[in-house]
């Protein structure tokens, strides 16, 4: 099975850790038009609008107004993900020299790299965004069980529950470790969106990738 890196913050690592997210959205090149109105197909269902489908390749195509367009993506159905979370390290003075012990920013919990309490750190910064996480310091495998193109705003409530959002003790709907909250999943997603892409972002109704993961 292909294993593949893919990024989380701390909040939704710790989501799906707690096996409270199960989806995640990604944003994917735009078509060269646009298809306002279009909404998703089953797989390999057909409409008067589009139609769309899928093969055994990472693509996923689209037909709009006769133009076809293909999204090129980075995880099909069957990959294996590495999750890769923040990380941040602490000088350590034992009498061989100083050594770098590596935690995990989500719970400072130290990694545990196959060489004993200590790991490899080449990287001048003591803190490492989750993009540049090494495969050795991923905790973390997910397999990926579903893949699908749609609009931002097709969106259901069960997406939302699927994407971590959860009911807060207030009784509105958020995600531990952002500061937000909404009456609706939907329209906390929204907000969680707009939090990581900038203000409004999800009034641009961009196309996004769809995965649907499990532990693997």
């Amino acid at each position: 099975m292909v294993r593949r890196g893919i990024a989380f913050s701390p909040p939704m690592v710790a989501a799906v850790m707690a096996g409270n997210k199960t989806q995640t959205r990604r944003m994917v090149k735009q078509p060269p038009f646009k298809a306002e109105g279009c909404r998703n197909a089953d797989m390999g269902g057909r409409n008067e609008w589009w139609d769309f489908w899928a093969s055994n390749t990472k693509f996923l195509a689209i037909m709009a107004m006769g133009i076809t367009y293909r999204f090129k993506l980075p995880y099909a159905v069957n990959d294996g993900l590495r999750v890769k979370e923040a990380l941040f390290a602490n000088n350590i003075q034992t009498s061989k020299g100083k050594l770098l012990a590596v935690h995990y920013g989500l719970d400072s919990k130290t990694v545990d790299a196959g060489e004993g309490e200590f790991a490899p750190w080449p990287w001048k910064p003591s803190k490492l965004a989750a993009m540049y996480c090494p495969q050795w310091a991923s905790r973390t495998d997910l397999k990926v069980v579903a893949v699908r193109v749609e609009r931002l705003l097709e969106i259901t409530i069960e997406d939302a529950f699927a994407e971590g959002i959860t009911l807060l003790p207030s009784g509105d709907f958020g995600l531990e470790g952002y500061n937000l909250s909404a009456a609706t999943p939907v329209e906390a997603y929204f907000m969680l969106w707009d939090y990581i892409n900038g203000k409004d972002a999800h009034k641009q109704n961009p196309w996004v990738a769809v995965y649907s993961f499990v532990p693997a």
